[in-house]
């Protein structure tokens, strides 16, 4: 479901991330359209605990089209990954790690970054 729905933001292209205010009515109305779509998968709100203990509400079919949307703009899909960990103890249900995959150039880019740099004598 979470590669249909990446699939979904990503289709949307720039209107899922340019600021409301910016857009069409055209395009205002393809991107509620996208939003409601999304929006009837997944709960609309979240919280996310900060490391001092505070509580924040997240919103993320927002998050869904405006980072993971960037994120995977480029790509043609494949955009999780998932690793079996084995049966689960006691009642031996399937247990299953999901993630999301990076794009190989954000792991490159400090190695490059710190080759094209020349040292200092």
């Amino acid at each position: 479901m979470a590669e249909k729905l990446v699939t979904k933001a990503t289709r949307l292209g720039k209107l899922g991330f340019t600021p409301q205010d910016k857009l069409k009515p055209a395009e205002k109305a393809q991107r509620l359209a996208a939003t409601r779509l999304v929006g009837s998968f997944i709960q609309r709100f979240g919280v996310r605990t900060l490391p001092g203990g505070e509580m924040v509400k997240v919103d993320l079919v927002e998050k869904l089209f405006t980072d993971l949307a960037k994120r995977f703009e480029g790509r043609p899909g494949g955009y999780t990954r998932t690793i079996k960990l084995g049966p689960r103890r006691g009642d031996g249900a399937p247990m299953v790690f999901i993630e999301w995959v990076v794009r190989p150039e954000e792991k490159a880019a400090p190695v490059a970054a710190a080759a094209a740099e020349p040292a200092k004598a």
